[in-house]
Parts: C-alpha cells; structure tokens; sequence
C-alpha cells in the first residue's frame, strides 16, 4: 500500500585537461574498490535516491534510459526504459528484512486512523493483509468522500469509497469498504508501511500458490469457508480469507457475484489491473477496470 542518496558528481577542467577518477564516500579513508566508479561505504546510513510523485516521474522532461528514482505515491523505484518509452517499475524480490524489534508477519497490526485491528498472513516470500480494508480517510488524514448515490460513482473522477448496498452493518464491518481506482492509487489509503500490491506481486502470489499444488484452483485456495454462494467456497489454505464481498459496476449498480482486488499497476491512460474471484469458479481472474 511501500531510502536512498543522491549524490552529483562533477566533471573538473583544469587547464583544458578532463579529470576522471574514482570516488569513494566513506569515514574510514578506504579507497573506492577496483570495480567501482563510485564506492560509498557505511555501516548505518543508506543511499538516498530522488523521490517523486507519479505525476511528477511522468512529466520529467528528456528522461535518459536507465533514469532511477523512487515513486513516493506507490512506494516502488522505477527506471525509464528508453526502448518503450515508459518508467518500468524495478521488481521487488523475495527478501524483507524488518527493523528490530519491529512487525513480524502473522502480528497482527492496528490501523492508527480508526484504531481498527487486521490480521496478516504469510504467503510464500510475501506478507499479506488477511482482512479487507476499511479506512474511510488516507493516511494524512483526508477524508474520502462515501458516494451513496447510484450514478454519481461510475462518474467519479476523484477519490470515492462506499460499502456494499450502502449498509456498513451487514456488510461493512464483515467485508471491507469499496474504493475506486482514484483512491487505491493515492499511495495514501493503506496502513503505514503498507501498499496496494503492484500487478506483478499478485502475479508472484498466485503462482506461488498454483506451484504449491494449486493450479487451476487458486481461487478455491484463497477463498475464504464462508460467505461465496453457488457452491463456491474455498479452503482459505493459506489465512487470506477472500470473501465474496461484492463489487460496483459501470452502472454503479452493486453486484454480489464476484470479489475484486486493485493492484496499484495501471493498463492505460485509463484502466488499471487487478484480480477478481466469482462463485463457482475456482480460478482466480485478472482484470482491468
């Protein structure tokens, strides 16, 4: 739902002479290694690299192939790929390492604007929210708007939530609120240190969970024991407990039939992935909206 220094070296002219050499940033007088054009050394400060917001990575003017920089909005580094002309998002990998002392996956942790408690999950090399969010403001404290009226969501071109058929008793507090795409892209509306996954880290849990002897039943996997019509639930294998919790269409009609997730990875100028479970069906889908 999420760290580095930039440093600028200069080019030195002397007497018309170019000067080229290698740099080493450290407190213990080192040279920098053999290897290395630049060679910062320490044992408890990072590197920090330029943090931008998405809009402004999309409007850097002339990126250079292989430009790096930290989207502050998805929480994710990207680099300017050249040949698509497009910012890549640079793959997280398996590994995670958590300050002392600090979250263990399987802790439960609290939702400091409303004091709301969720469970995690261990899935694989990821950790996971095992309980959909119900937040009604981002993390900097801005409200988001809970759009009751059918037809004014599916002309939102801004931030909305709601809860299934408007009734937050028998369906809100069990299942989570509904947000749009305005607002799961914010990089605001998870818990601090948490981030709407990106397309590719479902795509790392689902196939973690076909190789675990899953395939062609992921969904089924995932599915909570309860709630999913049509004889359509799962075996929650894995504490992810995926409820049918309903969607809003194009019409801003409630439809109770399937459970959809955002990513925080968009499609297009106007659509972004995510992934949707039906009843009845044990597979997991991936969708764009």
């Amino acid at each position: 739902m999420k760290h580095k220094t930039f440093l600028l070296i200069g080019f030195m002219l002397f007497c018309g002479l170019q000067l080229y050499a290698q740099v080493a940033i450290n407190t213990n007088g080192s040279s920098a290694d053999g290897s290395a054009m630049l060679d910062v050394k320490s044992t408890d400060k990072g590197v920090l690299l330029p943090r931008l917001t998405t809009v402004q990575i999309a409007t850097l003017e002339n990126p250079i192939d292989g430009l790096i920089v930290y989207n502050t909005n998805e929480s994710r580094f990207y680099f300017f790929d050249e040949g698509s002309s497009l910012w890549r998002e640079i793959a997280i990998g398996a590994g995670s390492i958590s300050p002392t002392g600090s979250f263990s996956c399987g802790d439960d942790i609290t939702d400091i604007r409303d004091s709301k408690t969720y469970k995690t999950v261990q899935i694989g090399s990821q950790c996971w929210m095992g309980e959909n969010l119900a937040a009604t403001e981002l993390t900097d404290g801005t409200a988001i708007p809970n759009i009751t009226v059918g037809g004014q969501w599916s002309g939102m071109n801004s931030m909305a939530y709601c809860w299934f058929n408007n009734d937050y008793l028998n369906y809100g507090s069990i299942y989570g609120a509904m947000y749009n795409w305005y607002t799961a892209q914010t990089g605001k509306i998870c818990p601090d240190g948490w981030h709407v996954p990106s397309d590719m880290e479902w795509d790392v849990l689902i196939d973690y969970v076909i190789d675990d002897g899953w395939s062609g039943n992921d969904a089924t996997a995932l599915k909570a024991t309860t709630s999913w019509s049509n004889e359509g639930n799962g075996v929650d294998e894995y504490g992810f407990t995926a409820f049918q919790a309903g969607g809003r269409n194009s019409n801003s009609d409630f439809d109770d039939y399937y459970a959809f997730w955002w990513s925080s990875t968009s499609s297009s100028s106007i659509y972004a992935y995510g992934r949707r479970m039906y009843y009845g069906f044990t597979e997991v889908s991936r969708d764009q909206f």
